[in-house]
């Protein structure tokens, strides 16, 4: 159904159910767009379906179907920049390839036998990863295309998943003040807990 969450005047305002999202079509300021679910990196798409039980993929993704099945679910996956495709995608190692696939990224090493694509790197231990350091050594330029935005997210309250390493910046969650992301052991790649943590004699 159309919808209009911006409009100037309140009373011309529409709103989507929870769950869905006011899409507007590109370039026409002041068209009313329309309720949609969308989905984010990773999670299953289907754009074939009836428009009331669509799932779209976010800005960025695209829904990968598999061969020969259309009509079929996909999962959102976010596209090689065209002359990348032979790259790494985050997650994959990058040692051989020195090149990413995503924009905005670069291939930065760990030691010797390692190094991933991330959009930036800071040399040392990364949290939630084993006791090895980063050196953070660029292999190879990034990757052009628009940067990612980090968009402003509410603070995570105690108790609450948090994941401030995320690999894509728009996957990052953060602990509000004064509270610790904290990781299960020995689960790459998990989420944490906010917690508050204090030392010894608190």
């Amino acid at each position: 159904e159309a919808c209009n969450d911006v409009a100037i005047l309140a009373a011309f305002r529409t709103y989507c159910a929870e769950g869905l999202t006011c899409d507007y079509p590109e370039n026409t300021p002041g068209a009313s767009g329309m309720c949609k679910k969308i989905v984010g990196y990773g999670y299953k798409c289907n754009t074939a379906l009836p428009p009331a039980e669509a799932v779209y993929c976010g800005t960025g993704l695209q829904c990968e179907i598999p061969e020969n099945m259309p009509g079929a679910s996909g999962v959102c996956k976010q596209t090689a920049v065209p002359g990348y495709e032979h790259c790494s995608m985050p997650g994959e190692g990058c040692m051989t390839t020195m090149c990413c696939k995503l924009p905005g990224m670069t291939c930065f090493e760990k030691n010797a036998h390692w190094g991933d694509c991330m959009e930036t790197c800071v040399p040392g231990l990364h949290e939630g990863e084993d006791d090895k350091p980063w050196t953070c050594k660029e292999r190879g330029e990034r990757t052009p295309g628009k940067e990612p935005i980090e968009e402003e997210k509410p603070l995570a309250a105690s108790g609450e998943a948090c994941n401030d390493v995320a690999i894509l910046a728009a996957f990052r969650t953060y602990c509000a003040e004064g509270l610790t992301c904290d990781y299960p052991e020995n689960t790459p790649g998990a989420s944490g807990m906010c917690k508050k943590i204090v030392g010894y004699g608190y």
